[in-house]
């Protein structure tokens, strides 16, 4: 397992019924929010179970692209310039 949400017994319990394939996927996605986590990431490693990344995500791209658009609706929702240093909110590249 590449992350260490996986590691979790809620994750390894959730692992052992599903396919193999399923738990790359999964496991792949989860890395990759693990080191975008203050890009977005922190949103699908805290708030998506497994199950809830199979069935959102198809790829590490998909939730890419989620993770932007959460950032840039964490942006519009704040008061202040863009040029405000509490706005630096990076894309998750």
């Amino acid at each position: 397992m590449k992350s260490k949400t996986m590691q979790y017994p809620f994750a390894q319990l959730w692992a052992k019924s599903a396919e193999p394939e399923a738990v790359a996927l999964v496991d792949e996605i989860y890395a990759a929010a693990e080191e975008h986590y203050n890009q977005g990431g922190d949103q699908i490693v805290e708030c998506f179970t497994p199950d809830e990344v199979l069935s959102t995500f198809r790829s590490v791209e998909e939730a890419k692209e989620h993770c932007n658009i959460l950032t840039d609706r964490a942006k519009d929702q704040r008061w202040g310039e863009d040029s405000d240093p509490q706005l630096r909110m990076e894309k998750w590249q």
